[in-house]
């Protein structure tokens, strides 16, 4: 036995030429049949084509990445803005209490 056990039966490949044709026929409707990703270019099987193109590392990206710095400096910023309002705040109501002081300094000259 020179050749290969296809089934259980001694076969020698090179007696069935019509088996290499086949195969290669097979291939090439294969290779026919892949569809390229729209962001890599890879050949993938019309059916398989989706479930890729969503892991693609090629795609582009839909959503902002936030660089870690970038994201300190935005938390600072809020940070400052959050105690200049607190401040002004501050300041009013400070304001709010000389106005009530002044006025009853007044009541009690006019008394």
């Amino acid at each position: 036995m020179s050749g290969s056990s296809i089934s259980g039966s001694a076969v020698d490949l090179d007696d069935l030429p019509e088996f290499s044709d086949q195969a290669a026929m097979a291939y090439e409707r294969h290779q026919k049949s892949l569809v390229p990703c729209s962001h890599c270019e890879r050949q993938f099987r019309p059916d398989r084509l989706p479930i890729h193109q969503r892991a693609c590392i090629n795609r582009p990206k839909t959503r902002e990445y936030i660089v870690p710095e970038e994201g300190e400096k935005k938390k600072e910023k809020k940070e400052e803005e959050k105690k200049k309002e607190e401040e002004k705040v501050k300041e009013e109501k400070e304001r709010k209490g000389e106005e009530e002081d002044e006025e009853e300094e007044e009541e009690k000259k006019e008394a």
